[in-house]
């Protein structure tokens, strides 16, 4: 969709394909310079040309500048975790650094100021250090898009290396030179300039004795740490020294911990499926070792040389952030659909649906008290991020997207959802739960033999509507996700049923009552809820529009519920239905208005639907 964009536009690109080549990108096509002439162009400049044909929308744009950052995010992780010296416990710090540094960085590039074609209203002051910062991220993205993502490293080595030379593997600066002097002798003043969208802080550091370090950014946290960094580089450089030689400058693989079979079975099997070398073991092994397990076993830590699956779980999520907005963004500029854009962030319970799906949680190395609550979506999620960490360390850091999605489609369509794949049966139940307002509490036991496992999932159904519950129990499954599977697709079986035009015989008929009751209260209570269930072909409202149809539909259905009536359910849908029809205008006999009850507000629920139906 940036195809030609780009024609029109100063011609200003120059230095910075000179950059690109300088970074590894060799003869750009012309649809290319066209796109890196286009997101090195700010909306400034494109608010004042109001007369170009055929205007970018700003949203791809704004789409390549969020993945260009979460790229960038996803590059300074692996940069800390790979660095010796850095805190690994606390990854994001190093990430909140870089992103602290990065605008005044972007804003002393000479080849982006030149490249950037900038709007008259930026052109009566200084520039802001975050508008090529924008333009920068932009580029980025792009560079992802292509799959250049190698030129996209190396833009952003310069930054890499000036965090790591200013912060000489220390994370916290500041809080390294206040442990190092006596408490409350070191004291930190502040002051501002600038306009107040350009804002620069500086900060002064002073011990007891008068020595000062001095340092500058553009928030009031990173002055002070560049201070304190600038303090211990001037009168203390022996701390930095100190620091490096206790963390050394590697460290030493870890070992699988060989305690629990359970665990061992899915650290081995996850090494097999991803065909990974035997380095991963223990990197797996760590993602799945919770903190409270950590901490209560660290003689165990100390002996297979462990920790706690932290450092995994940031490097992991930064890495599935962006394969997941790689994958939407890609999607949407390929398609066009710009309206389905959404870049929000990914909820915890689609990481914790995914390790479900890979069949990890059982290997999951819990202490005692988290172990009796069981994992809650929280732990779950970090594990599976952890784990994603661990196979791209174990990859060497390469992209592990087209390795983990033939191995694992399912949880990698979960957490990347770019292709139109088939839905698996737990997930379709959960869709069509909310969309029918319907309450699941799952139950999953688990029985057989220690080595060849058994799983089976009862689900619970709860109706707010009509104050009713269903059971349903699965068959066995060979893991907790087939279980689950298997308990969904009754209620699928169901759902399947009545989305056709005449429904038929099915297994279970008082799931089948507990769910047209259901569906006729609801209904009935909250008639708008046509749109929303004749898109999913619930209760028969796809057939609306065809009223035979829709009474052939709700004949059968009369049919199926016939031997043992909910007292929630209408005693006849055909009546209320009929009722309706004719209310609305369609040619119908006219049938004595339906008894009291639930039927009288289903039917006039569907006279309403099919009154607004008529309007659209």
């Amino acid at each position: 969709m940036l195809k030609g964009k780009g024609h029109g536009l100063p011609d200003l690109v120059a230095p910075a394909l000179g950059a690109l080549a300088g970074a590894g990108l060799t003869t750009p096509g012309d649809e290319l310079v066209d796109a890196v002439r286009l997101t090195l162009t700010h909306r400034s400049y494109l608010n004042d040309d109001r007369h170009r044909p055929d205007p970018p929308d700003p949203r791809y744009l704004e789409a390549l500048e969020t993945l260009g950052s979460i790229f960038q995010q996803h590059t300074a992780t692996i940069a800390a975790y790979r660095n010796p010296g850095a805190d690994q416990r606390h990854l994001h710090r190093e990430v909140t650094r870089l992103a602290a540094a990065f605008p005044g960085w972007a804003a002393r590039l000479d080849w982006l100021r030149e490249s950037a074609v900038l709007g008259q209203s930026l052109g009566r002051g200084p520039v802001p250090d975050r508008v090529f910062a924008a333009l920068f991220n932009r580029l980025l993205g792009l560079l992802c898009l292509v799959g250049e993502t190698r030129t996209a490293e190396n833009l952003m080595a310069g930054l890499l290396a000036e965090i790591r030379d200013d912060g000489g593997g220390t994370g916290n600066p500041k809080q390294l030179l206040q442990e190092s002097l006596p408490e409350g002798s070191t004291r930190f003043e502040y002051h501002q300039e600038g306009p107040g969208h350009a804002l620069v802080y500086h900060a002064v550091v002073t011990d007891a004795t008068g020595r000062s370090g001095t340092g500058t950014a553009s928030n009031k946290k990173a002055a002070s740490q560049a201070a304190a960094l600038d303090f211990i580089r001037t009168h203390s450089p022996g701390l930095l020294a100190a620091q490096r030689s206790a963390v050394g400058d590697s460290r030493p693989e870890p070992q699988p911990v060989d305690e629990s079979t359970a665990h061992m079975a899915v650290v081995l099997r996850l090494r097999r499926t991803l065909r990974l070398p035997d380095r991963c073991l223990g990197l797996f092994s760590q993602a799945l070792i919770h903190g409270s397990w950590a901490h209560e076993n660290q003689a165990l830590l100390r002996k297979y040389g462990q920790r706690d699956n932290q450092a995994l779980t940031a490097l992991g999520a930064r890495a599935v952030m962006y394969e997941y907005y790689l994958s939407i963004v890609r999607t949407v500029l390929l398609t066009g659909a710009v309206d389905s854009l959404s870049l929000a962030t990914p909820e915890g319970t689609m990481y914790a649906r995914a390790l479900e799906l890979i069949d990890a949680g059982p290997g999951l190395l819990l202490g005692a008290g988290q172990a009796q609550q069981q994992s809650s979506v929280t732990v779950a999620a970090a594990a599976f991020q952890a784990l994603y960490g661990a196979a791209l360390a174990a990859n060497d850091f390469a992209p592990l997207g087209e390795r983990w999605s033939r191995s694992y489609q399912a949880a990698w369509d979960t957490i990347a959802p770019g292709g139109a794949r088939q839905e698996d049966g737990r997930t379709r139940f959960d869709t069509l739960c909310t969309a029918l307002d319907l309450h699941a509490q799952y139950q999953v036991s688990r029985h057989g033999p220690e080595h060849e496992p058994r799983y089976r999932t009862v689900v619970d159904l709860h109706s707010l509507a009509t104050g009713e519950v269903v059971t349903l129990a699965g068959p066995d499954g060979r893991s907790q996700s087939v279980a689950n599977n298997h308990a969904a697709e009754l209620f699928l079986a169901l759902t399947d049923s009545l989305a056709l035009p005449v429904p038929h015989h099915v297994d279970d008929p008082a799931a089948l009552r507990f769910l047209v009751a259901h569906q006729a209260t609801a209904f009935a209570a909250e008639p708008a809820l046509w749109r929303k269930w004749a898109k999913r072909k619930l209760f028969g409202l796809h057939l609306v529009d065809a009223p035979d149809d829709l009474l052939a539909w709700a004949a059968a259905v009369d049919r199926l519920v016939d031997d043992d009536i909910s007292p929630c359910l209408p005693d006849d849908l055909t009546a209320a239905y009929a009722y309706a029809l004719r209310g609305a205008g369609a040619a119908r006999p006219e049938p004595a208005p339906p008894a009291g009850g639930p039927s009288g507000p289903l039917a006039s629920a569907v006279r309403a639907a099919l009154a607004r139906i008529a309007d659209r």
